[in-house]
């Protein structure tokens, strides 16, 4: 499943799914954004959405690109 358009944008009514992905990842990783990957690649099977929407998402709303 795609989070993400072809432009980029958040395909409308995945919201509450990327929140839920960054908040299980601050959950697991707080801080600790350097080790991206390995705990990108389990919430990308866990919620079955692609590898890099689920990198994306935890870029642009876990604060990591401030």
């Amino acid at each position: 499943m795609k989070l993400y358009d072809e432009n980029g944008k958040m395909i409308e009514g995945n919201w509450k799914l990327c929140k839920k992905i960054v908040l299980e990842y601050d959950k697991i990783n707080p801080f600790e954004h350097h080790e991206i990957k390995d705990t990108a690649k389990q919430l990308a099977k866990k919620y079955n959405v692609d590898y890099n929407d689920v990198v994306k998402t935890v870029n642009l709303l876990s604060g990591v690109q401030l």
